[in-house]
């Protein structure tokens, strides 16, 4: 999943370490924008979706509520979801997230590993606002990212598996419900590294 593996990557851990190294000053303002999830995958994107709450959480700390909304194909899977989570300490994360075309392993450019799922996407485009400073991160015309699918190596009972779901969970009732919904503070076991 790009969203969750975003904390992962160069970028990922930059944002991170800027906002609990306090570079910014005190963070106010998450923006994440991204292609994510498999076209024609049914519910893949709300899944990409929850791992961009896990990186905003890791970027601003623990998250009291998300809002989501979205847009969907004529085959009824997602084709767009915008959130709005909102933290303890009053910031807030707009994140959006929009479902991208599959190429197959093997495709040119793609590695030739068919035992391996691997998935191109645009650079995503990131803003941390804090109250001296910001970083931020546009896509650019360079090269797509390819990322190796590894969501079937992590165990479905895992601490952070669970955290991840909840967070799906509490995105498909916003999606259904149309109003926000309180995301359970994570337990220490749930947490993972890049901790505010």
């Amino acid at each position: 999943m790009i969203a969750t593996m975003i904390s992962e990557t160069p970028l990922g851990q930059a944002i991170v370490q800027a906002a609990v190294q306090r570079r910014v000053g005190a963070p106010v303002y998450l923006r994440y924008a991204a292609e994510a999830g498999r076209a024609g995958r049914g519910d893949n994107l709300v899944d990409e979706a929850a791992g961009a709450v896990d990186f905003a959480r890791r970027t601003l700390g623990e998250p009291v509520d998300v809002y989501a909304a979205g847009v969907r194909r004529e085959d009824g899977a997602w084709a767009h979801l915008a959130l709005t989570v909102r933290f303890r300490d009053g910031s807030v994360a707009l994140l959006g997230l929009g479902a991208a075309p599959e190429r197959a392993a093997g495709a040119v450019g793609e590695p030739a590993d068919s035992s391996l799922l691997y998935r191109r996407y645009a650079p995503p485009s990131v803003l941390l606002l804090g109250d001296r400073g910001a970083v931020e991160r546009y896509p650019s015309d360079g090269p797509d990212i390819t990322v190796r699918d590894t969501s079937g190596a992590r165990r479905d009972d895992s601490p952070a598996v669970k955290a991840h779901e909840r967070y799906a969970a509490a995105i498909r009732r916003s999606l259904a419900g149309g109003r926000p919904e309180p995301l359970a503070p994570i337990n220490q076991s749930e947490a993972a590294d890049g901790e505010r």
